[in-house]
């Protein structure tokens, strides 16, 4: 048997020796989420990915897990809480029972402009504000995309009044305010996750739902409806973290890489988001769906109804000192936008 001259043996001990100490450099942050690839936030987590990569020269890789593969944004939380992943996004109004201050998010017709929740949200005051509740659970924000205004579809009739809403079987998120919300409105929530929202509307187990224009294109859920109204009654964020002690193990350098590509990825996905939800509502302008816009009474009657009880109740669940300051913030935000 003929040996190896010992130049290249050298050589081979040596990427040997190396190959164990490079792997073990690199470090992989996962990141798992509900949205479909072709949405405004999927396209800011490639962003995100292309910019750490870059920046970090190798040390950091990141992988992503969209659609679902790992469970909606419940699911997603706690497996980020717990390691299995280290970072995910996900809709506010989904995640009171974790974060109950995020129910200040809550109330109907808080914005009314995209313009003006965009200055609010990417506010730096108001989003520390906004953040802190994640830190006492174990995880680091970084700040809140856009999905959009919600809208309301259904297969009954055109919402012209609140009465419109009588007894309409409406989906709505598993949060306890959002079903008294739509049930004070007159309608008949029923509690249901958003991949099952699609089948359900077939089925006739519902026959109506609130979500943006961009999800009700793209989730073909205007298919067995037979109303669009454009009540853009609420609007709803992603707010985008990662577990802290993950962080916190990270370099100085690295951990400022993966704040600076966050925040260039969040002010990218708001511009592509208005303009993703623009084109939903012309290409469902090609649909069979007839479009209306309510009468300038639907938008008072419900901001009448939540000054009531309901807000009183959202004051209630996400703590008073903290409901106020974030109401104060946005209103001083209003008044400059």
């Amino acid at each position: 048997m003929k040996l190896l001259p010992p130049f290249i043996l050298f050589s081979m001990v040596l990427w040997l020796l190396y190959l164990p100490l490079n792997a073990n450099s690199v470090t992989t942050i996962h990141i798992g989420h509900d949205s479909q690839i072709n949405a405004p936030s999927h396209l800011a987590m490639l962003a995100f990915k292309e910019q750490v990569e870059r920046e970090s020269r190798g040390s950091l890789k990141v992988k992503i897990f969209p659609a679902r593969q790992f469970g909606d944004v419940y699911e997603t939380c706690m497996l980020v809480q717990q390691g299995n992943l280290q970072m995910t996004f996900g809709a506010t109004m989904l995640l009171t029972n974790i974060f109950p201050e995020y129910y200040t998010l809550d109330s109907l017709y808080l914005f009314n402009s995209f313009e003006q929740a965009k200055a609010s949200l990417l506010n730096k005051e108001l989003r520390d504000i906004l953040l802190k509740p994640l830190e006492t659970k174990g995880f680091k924000g970084f700040g809140f995309m856009a999905s959009g205004f919600r809208v309301l579809t259904n297969s009954q009739k055109p919402i012209y009044d609140l009465s419109d809403l009588a007894a309409l079987k409406i989906r709505v998120a598993s949060s306890p305010m959002q079903i008294q919300t739509w049930k004070s409105l007159g309608a008949l929530p029923i509690s249901l996750s958003f991949g099952e929202v699609f089948l359900s509307l077939q089925q006739g187990l519902i026959n109506a739902q609130e979500s943006s224009l961009f999800s009700i294109f793209h989730e073909r859920f205007f298919e067995g409806q037979s109303h669009l109204s454009l009540t853009y009654h609420s609007f709803t964020n992603y707010i985008v973290f990662m577990q802290k002690a993950f962080f916190e193990k990270l370099s100085k350098e690295e951990q400022a890489i993966v704040v600076t590509a966050a925040e260039s990825a969040i002010e990218q996905q708001w511009s592509h988001a208005q303009k993703e939800n623009q084109r939903a509502l012309e290409l469902l302008s090609s649909t069979r769906i007839t479009i209306n816009t309510p009468n300038n009474s639907f938008k008072e009657s419900v901001k009448t109804l939540m000054q009531g009880s309901i807000e009183k109740q959202l004051r209630h669940r996400a703590g008073g000192l903290f409901y106020d300051h974030v109401i104060e913030e946005i209103n001083r935000i209003k008044q400059k936008s």
